[in-house]
């Protein structure tokens, strides 16, 4: 990426996805879409266990070459994503207190652009109740502290649960 270059939305899910093709899941990931509910919870108890962590290595990697900027545009995208799936209908997939449902919003954005979309688009088809990925919600904020001394500047939107007043009826 140029210098002065922000991440865009396809960008921010190009890192993610990148970060993933140098783990070998053997396929569990892509069970995350399969038609069988069990073998879904499966899959994701396999990936938070075995997976996640190494994605996440890989990721800080890619990321650790962006400036501030850059950094901090990607993880603004992380923020939205969440928002977007705060939202009652996922919640009643997901399931979760208040930190719980964001540690569950979490797990789909980790997972993924395609189970994302999934869930994004039938959260009670797709949804997988319980799976967990703290460490994903806030992600770029810890290596942004890191790298630079601060966190993000403000976006005006909360990734936090039951902020996004359009998703609670």
């Amino acid at each position: 990426m140029a210098v002065e270059t922000l991440p865009t939305r396809d960008d921010f899910w190009d890192t993610i996805e990148r970060a993933w093709s140098t783990i070998d899941d053997g396929g569990v990931r892509a069970r995350l879409l399969s038609e069988n509910a069990q073998e879904r919870t499966a899959a994701a108890e396999t990936l938070i266990n075995n997976h996640t962590q190494s994605m996440q290595e890989a990721l800080r990697a890619i990321l650790r070459e962006y400036n501030a900027p850059q950094l901090a545009a990607w993880d603004a995208h992380c923020e939205r994503a969440l928002y977007v799936l705060d939202r009652e209908d996922v919640h009643e997939a997901l399931d979760g207190s208040d930190d719980g449902f964001l540690y569950t919003r979490g797990f789909v954005v980790a997972a993924g652009r395609k189970h994302y979309e999934a869930v994004f688009a039938e959260p009670l088809k797709w949804g997988i109740m319980d799976a967990e990925e703290e460490s994903m919600c806030y992600f770029a904020c810890h290596l942004y502290n890191d790298l630079f001394g601060d966190w993000p500047p403000k976006t005006g939107i909360s990734r936090e649960s039951f902020s996004n007043k359009e998703g609670w009826p």
